[in-house]
């Protein structure tokens, strides 16, 4: 299956076919939303393979800043530009860098699902710039 990579890479969901990775969690021809495969993505494939600390932190993030800032978009409309709005918004609220960054880890591997079930390299996903985190300095 030979996939061109564009310029501009389309919303993630319009790679999604009917039978792909995603299709058990949406309705018949229409593309999950962020929340449901981030929720299916938690439960059937994170939770076979992470250890159960692990798995909370997935499950604290994913319920608390991943669902209420991205759940609501489709995966066919999902943009770089709203990873990118949610990542400024949670930076201003005042979240730690390494939060963040956990954060966009924890997106970055349940969307690399889809990647891989669509065929797409690797070097594809993920197409958003995860945030640095900063440098702090500790005084003796």
């Amino acid at each position: 299956n030979d996939l061109e990579i564009p310029a501009s890479p389309p919303a993630l969901g319009s790679l999604l076919l009917s039978g792909g990775a995603a299709g058990t969690v949406a309705d018949a021809g229409r593309a999950p939303t962020t929340e449901q495969w981030l929720r299916h993505w938690l439960e059937v494939m994170a939770a076979r393979k992470v250890r159960p600390a692990t798995y909370d932190g997935y499950r604290s993030k994913i319920e608390h800043h991943l669902i209420p800032g991205l759940g609501g978009h489709r995966l066919d409309r999902l943009q770089p530009e709203h990873v990118e709005e949610f990542y400024r918004g949670l930076e201003a609220a005042g979240l730690a860098p390494a939060t963040v960054l956990q954060i966009h880890r924890i997106l970055s591997r349940a969307l690399k699902v889809v990647c891989n079930a669509e065929g797409l390299p690797g070097t594809w996903q993920p197409w958003w710039t995860p945030p640095a985190p900063t440098a702090r300095r500790f005084s003796p």
